[in-house]
């Protein structure tokens, strides 16, 4: 796991193997109202998801003190996944 800045210069926690990025987390920036950073974006490439890689990054994120806050918009996984994780 690395803290970068993503492509639009948003904190972003890449999740990488040696044949490059897995998957990411992107965190918007901080707003007045939130305990923590609301997730712009999370993306798993397909032949490592429901490997817990999602999972990972939102705990590195917390590791880092930057509490991950759960948008109220998601997909249907998205939405399964942020329940299952909780917060």
């Amino acid at each position: 796991m690395k803290l970068d800045k993503g492509p639009l210069g948003h904190d972003t926690i890449f999740a990488t193997t040696p044949q490059g990025i897995i998957g990411y987390l992107q965190l918007a920036d901080y707003r007045p109202g939130l305990e923590g950073r609301l997730i712009g974006h999370i993306e798993v490439s397909g032949q490592f998801r429901r490997k817990g890689v999602a999972t990972k990054l939102w705990q590195y994120a917390k590791e880092l003190g930057l509490n991950p806050v759960h948008a109220i918009d998601k997909t249907p996984e998205g939405d399964a996944w942020s329940r299952a994780v909780g917060d």
